[in-house]
């Protein structure tokens, strides 16, 4: 299938892929690319419809895949926001590097990179392959019975793509489940990001679980940590960290974050800042795990320096014994014109997503009305953080909608997204 691909791709007139190319000829792509493509959508919810398969889309906020990717015509194009190109478009879109598609990785040359023994590697499965006639690096996932579902092919050292999976393959398990004998025996368990700070760990005969990608942690998975008394997540810096710890704390509340540097950004990094040296390195990372804390206190601090800046902000407004006229006013400073009463109903509807039983509210009238006007004006005084809004959909758009509705209003602005029982 994909050589076919490749081919059509070379040969087809796709105008929106040849726009850079010299007239008359088509722009030919390493098909690793086309692989890369497949592997980034395969982490985006992707959903087979037909010979398309719908995905994130990576031009704008998606929660619901609104993303179309025609594997057979290589173009897609987005439901929702209308983003649309061909496969050059969409690589760029995901980052994946479309102009040095040449190099390749061998199991020496990672050893080197990573400072780990080759045959310990290859102890472990790690072997060398071809990938479209370059050099690759084949990394065997293996089920908890030991048998392999899945491979992951390392492209090259740097750049991208540096990982595809093998065709069909995909991860339903994280890596290196046969640690998890050894991680109850000796009482705790590391979550890292990605296979190689896994054999940095077990070089120094540390358990760890792999999990490639910041946001791919799965909640069935927590299951892996039971019995382990003490499980820790290595927060690498930036944004990818901390919805890598958010995913893995909101399965497992009270995992310890080991929280790496720019410098130590991981345990890989930090097997190579102590000079390759195991006892020197696994006396640092003791030292790292006494200092860890506990993703649910961490969070209650953040969320506390949070509430007591909005209360130091918001303190004139809740002693003003005149609030609600405060916020009448404010509604028709907007511009809102006609009875407040309605407005103010909304905006109490509003506030009441921090009580007990918050209230439901349902406003009806004809069309034309004012109804959306009655439901933005107290919204604009609102922060984002307390509202869902669903402009449309089906009546289960909601439920296999990911968004966090924790202490949010959802608002659903058309009946027809209402369930009818």
């Amino acid at each position: 299938m994909a050589a076919a691909r490749y081919i059509r791709f070379a040969f087809a007139a796709l105008p929106e892929l040849c726009a850079d190319a010299p007239a008359g000829r088509c722009r030919v792509i390493d098909v690793r690319i086309i692989e890369a493509i497949d592997a980034a959508i395969a982490e985006r919810k992707p959903k087979k419809v037909g010979r398309e398969t719908k995905f994130l889309c990576q031009a704008h906020e998606d929660t619901n895949p609104s993303a179309r990717w025609n594997p057979d015509k290589l173009v897609w194009c987005c439901d929702t926001c209308g983003a649309a190109g061909g496969a050059i478009d969409l690589a760029h879109r995901l980052g994946i590097d479309v102009l040095d598609s040449t190099t390749g990785c061998t199991v020496a040359e990672l050893a080197a990179a990573k400072a780990l023994p080759v045959d310990f590697l290859q102890a472990l499965g790690v072997s060398d392959a071809k990938s479209r006639g370059g050099p690759c690096v084949l990394i065997p996932w293996s089920d908890a019975a030991g048998e392999t579902f899945a491979v992951h092919k390392r492209l090259r050292l740097t750049g991208e793509p540096r990982f595809v999976w093998r065709t069909g393959d995909k991860m339903r398990e994280p890596y290196n489940l046969s640690a998890l004998g050894e991680a109850r025996r000796v009482g705790y368990m590391l979550f890292v990001e990605g296979e190689s700070d896994v054999w940095t760990l077990a070089h120094a005969a540390i358990p760890a679980l792999g999990i490639p990608g910041a946001s791919s942690f799965k909640g069935e998975w927590a299951k892996h940590a039971e019995g382990i008394a003490r499980v820790f997540v290595w927060q690498e810096p930036g944004q990818g960290g901390e919805t890598f710890v958010n995913k893995i704390s909101a399965a497992i509340p009270d995992v310890r974050v080991l929280v790496g540097t720019d410098e130590i950004k991981d345990a890989n990094a930090l097997w190579l800042d102590a000079g390759a040296d195991v006892p020197v390195f696994r006396e640092r990372l003791r030292q790292l795990l006494d200092a860890a804390r506990s993703a649910a206190e961490i969070r209650a601090e953040a969320q506390s320096a949070e509430a007591q800046e909005a209360f130091d902000l918001a303190k004139d407004l809740l002693e003003d014994p005149l609030l609600l006229q405060r916020i009448e006013r404010a509604i028709v400073a907007q511009g809102y014109a006609g009875d407040t009463k309605p407005a103010m109903i909304v905006y109490n509807a509003l506030t009441s997503r921090l009580l007990e039983r918050p209230i439901n509210l349902a406003l009806v009238a004809p069309s034309g009305a004012g109804k959306n006007a009655t439901v933005d004006a107290p919204l604009a005084l609102m922060p984002p953080t307390a509202y869902h809004l669903e402009k449309a959909g089906s009546a289960r758009a909601l439920i296999y909608n990911d968004a966090d509705y924790e202490h949010r209003v959802v608002i659903v602005s058309e009946t027809d997204s209402l369930p009818q029982d």
